[in-house]
């Protein structure tokens, strides 16, 4: 149970952020891609320490085809969703700890 809820919920981040990498690549509009400012936001600050670390390698996101998408579904996707399941795992440990103080009487 204590896994049960955190990976449900990094599945269904990854899953939003391949949706939003299908949108964006199918997408003939030039701001298709403002949707991953969406993903920037829920993953602050992991987003941007990505970012600042991902910097440093020297890789062709462009011989994927279209780079800045298959970039941020790559950083936002797997990291994002990394993040995503550590947070939720705290909530879960936290809340099973306050339950297990609550039945004992607070003591």
């Amino acid at each position: 149970m204590a896994l049960r809820i955190p990976l449900i919920i990094a599945v269904l981040h990854l899953s939003a952020c391949v949706a939003a990498f299908i949108s964006v690549g199918s997408s003939g509009e030039a701001q298709a891609g403002f949707v991953w400012f969406i993903f920037l936001t829920l993953d602050f600050p992991t987003s941007s320490i990505v970012y600042d670390i991902a910097d440093y390698f020297d890789i062709d996101w462009y011989q994927f085809g279209n780079g800045p998408n298959v970039r941020a579904l790559v950083l936002l996707g797997i990291f994002g969703s990394i993040h995503w399941f550590i947070i939720s795992w705290f909530c879960c440990w936290f809340g099973s700890l306050a339950k297990n103080r609550l039945s004992q009487g607070g003591s």
